[in-house]
């Protein structure tokens, strides 16, 4: 089983980054390389705001598909008697049905492209991970074609929340755009979009006789390989016989030395490797082999290719996340407009307040000076500005969840404002969830704010650390993977955060404000220590064993969202390991809307 103390000392087969989810592209993320094409500018500007430009065009690329989307909507709308189809509940049905149709096939395709590298739970966590992000587009598409949802989508976006998280995407998104000139080879950029698709991994297997067939004992077969030198960034050969592999049939025409592979030892070249490599790159080179043996030899040549530049793939990633924050936003609207209301409001009356613009200039001003902090680290101040900056979002928001907890729905309980609001046509269940719901849509945006200036900073921070040094100053793609390998943990930070908030709200039906901080902090440290706490007590006496299980079972492991130990050994985050992330946070966050329901059905608000 995958847990945050043993994630990291997998094998690299099991450590996939994110980028290996997309056959376009096996090394999205990379983890210790740079593409095939350098770039050689030495403007320190370019260096640092290339990622920033592929995060800005990859929203900008979103918001466009947004509104292909509502395009679709828009046409879906003429069609007669799909709105009867809604009422009827055929739209839930339906959305549930094709979702989950989707979500298996697309689970066939992940077993038959990856099927070696992921085990059967890891494989199974991507498939349920990814069943509620298609629903949210198929839903989407039954639900937001209906007339008054079209009429009132220009109002959600220009008012309350929804105008402050679309004016921070639009201004990320022009800020990227912007920086267009200051980009080397822009164009070529955008050209690897099509490499994505095309480049991966391709494995040949083929049978060369042996040395002594027809009397022969110097005999070079012709091995037949279709690939592009330019772009093969690594090659895997494996034999059970002993082979000689040259470019060419004849001696005298030999270009380059000829390679040996030992039989049953894997030879293994990279882009990066100092070594010759097994196969020319050179275009419309040939490959020949020759067996040293008598038998007959299976060989198995396994060549990856890369785009020039596989980061063109954050494009896509982005797009991706943008596209879906955007289709959630419109299918709550019009899925559920009464619960959506409550929402809404809840999210407009906290940002009216003064505290999170407060927190956030804190957030800010902090970040910023993190990168001119000295942490003595020799060399490695960029983990500590990504631990300390992902630690002080996290802080940050959950102090701001916990507060929208208590002044929303506790304040509004003892003010009598949730007795007016429950005597209309509203459920308490709508109550809690829509409560719950707009917090969390308060939390996305301080993450989303204070993110993209956390992915600034990281982005910019090689840059400082080399001028300060005086070392050598590191490509554009050096500073885009510090950028990219940080956004998983502001993933997992957000869902931290949503999880603790929602504990928050069920314990805000029953509990005071101060009480309500005091317990929420005690589960986020007991969080934390919760794989401490058991294995410290694995030796202990059988009652002690049973207190520290229960322990783990109630409290929420929170030490599974901790990002400390990719930062130290410089990994990706695996995207299994933010599927598991996240279904163990949609569990426990419905595990504290039952909770909240249980305390407030029978809450007496007169």
């Amino acid at each position: 089983m995958l847990t945050a103390s043993n994630l990291f000392d997998c094998p690299d087969s099991v450590l996939l980054p994110i980028g290996q989810l997309f056959p376009l592209s096996a090394n999205l993320f990379p983890n210790s390389m740079f593409p095939l094409a350098a770039v050689a500018s030495e403007f320190w500007m370019t260096r640092w705001l290339t990622g920033f430009w592929l995060m800005g065009v990859g929203m900008l690329a979103g918001l466009v598909v947004l509104l292909v989307f509502l395009g679709i909507f828009f046409l879906l709308s003429k069609i007669s008697g799909i709105d009867s189809f809604r009422r009827s509940g055929g739209a839930f049905w339906g959305t549930l049905i094709v979702s989950t149709l989707l979500a298996g096939l697309g689970a066939i395709q992940i077993r038959s492209t990856f099927g070696s590298n992921f085990r059967s739970d890891e494989w199974a966590l991507l498939v349920i991970a990814s069943w509620p992000l298609i629903g949210i587009v198929v839903g989407s598409l039954f639900y937001c074609s209906q007339s008054r949802f079209l009429g009132e989508i220009v109002g959600t976006l220009t008012e309350g929340i929804g105008a402050w998280i679309s004016t921070v995407v639009v201004v990320v998104a022009f800020l990227g755009v912007v920086c267009w000139p200051l980009i080397d080879e822009p164009a070529a950029v955008f050209r690897s979009l099509n490499g994505l698709f095309s480049t991966g991994e391709v494995t040949t297997s083929v049978t060369i006789a042996g040395s002594k067939v027809d009397g022969n004992s110097n005999v070079f077969e012709p091995v037949k390989l279709k690939y592009d030198g330019a772009l093969v960034d690594s090659i895997r050969i494996e034999s059970d016989r002993n082979l000689t592999l040259s470019d060419s049939d004849q001696i005298e025409t030999i270009r380059s030395q000829p390679v040996q592979v030992e039989a049953r030892t894997p030879l293994d070249w990279n882009r990066r490797s100092s070594q010759q490599s097994p196969i020319s790159l050179v275009a419309g080179a040939n490959l020949f082999a020759q067996n040293q043996e008598i038998d007959p030899a299976t060989v198995k040549i396994a060549i990856r290719t890369l785009p020039p530049y596989p980061e063109a793939g954050a494009m896509v990633l982005f797009a991706i996340l943008t596209t879906l924050v955007g289709l959630f936003w419109m299918l709550q609207q019009a899925a559920a407009p009464k619960l959506s209301a409550i929402a809404m409001a809840a999210a407009k009356s906290e940002l009216s307040q003064p505290l999170p613009l407060m927190l956030m200039t804190i957030g800010s001003l902090l970040l910023f000076g993190f990168v001119y902090l000295p942490f003595h680290t020799e060399g490695e101040d960029i983990k500590m500005l990504k631990d300390n900056g992902l630690t002080l979002i996290l802080i940050l928001a959950l102090f701001q969840g916990i507060w929208s907890a208590s002044s929303t729905v506790s304040d509004e309980i003892e003010g009598r404002t949730a007795l007016t609001l429950l005597s209309k046509p509203i459920h308490r269940r709508s109550f809690i969830f829509g409560k719950m719901l707009g917090i969390f849509w308060v939390l996305f945006f301080m993450f989303l704010v204070l993110g993209s200036i956390l992915l600034l900073t990281v982005s910019y921070k090689p840059i400082y650390d080399a001028r300060e040094t005086s070392a050598e100053m590191p490509l554009w793609q050096g500073c885009f993977a510090e950028l990219i390998r940080t956004l998983p943990g502001l993933v997992m930070g957000f869902f931290q955060a949503c999880t603790l908030s929602a504990i928050a709200v069920a314990l805000a039906t029953r509990v005071p404000q101060l009480a309500n901080f005091a317990i929420c902090f005690s589960l986020y440290l007991v969080g934390h220590l919760t794989p401490t706490i058991v294995s410290s007590s694995a030796t202990e006496f059988p009652i002690i064993q049973f207190v520290a299980q229960l322990i783990a079972v109630i409290v929420p492991t929170l030490d599974w969202y901790s990002m400390d130990k990719a930062i130290d050994t410089g990994n990706a985050v695996p995207m299994v390991y933010l599927a598991g992330i996240m279904i163990y946070s949609i569990v426990y966050t419905a595990i504290a809307v039952l909770l909240g329901l249980l305390l407030f059905e029978d809450r007496d608000l007169a």
